[in-house]
């Protein structure tokens, strides 16, 4: 794949919407980790998400910017590890799948 079709499959409406989706999950965790912490009086609830959320979003936007930038295969292998690691991982199937669906059927 050259860098100018890389380039441009970068800035489609396809890598906005995934940056949108990302963002959404975000904001969606950190108001349910907010809620149960007040409902629940659990601080490590709200400590945890207001932590480590901002850190992921920065993350993964330096690394798109970075694909944006410079076009190059190891900034998309950058990317998809950090949409792997620090939002498929931890939040969908650790916190989504884990502590709401698998603890409650065993």
């Amino acid at each position: 794949m050259s860098n100018k079709y890389y380039k441009t499959l970068v800035e489609t409406d396809v890598s906005k919407r995934l940056m949108s989706l990302i963002i959404l999950i975000a904001l969606t965790t950190w108001v349910h980790h907010i809620y149960g912490g007040i409902v629940y009086d659990t601080i490590y609830r709200i400590v945890v998400p207001t932590l480590t959320i901002p850190f992921f979003l920065v993350a993964t936007f330096y690394i798109q910017y970075l694909i944006i930038k410079k076009s190059n295969k190891m900034g998309k292998n950058m990317f998809a590890l950090a949409v792997s690691f620090f939002w498929i991982l931890p939040i969908g199937l650790i916190e989504g799948g884990y502590n709401h669906i698998l603890k409650n059927v065993l």
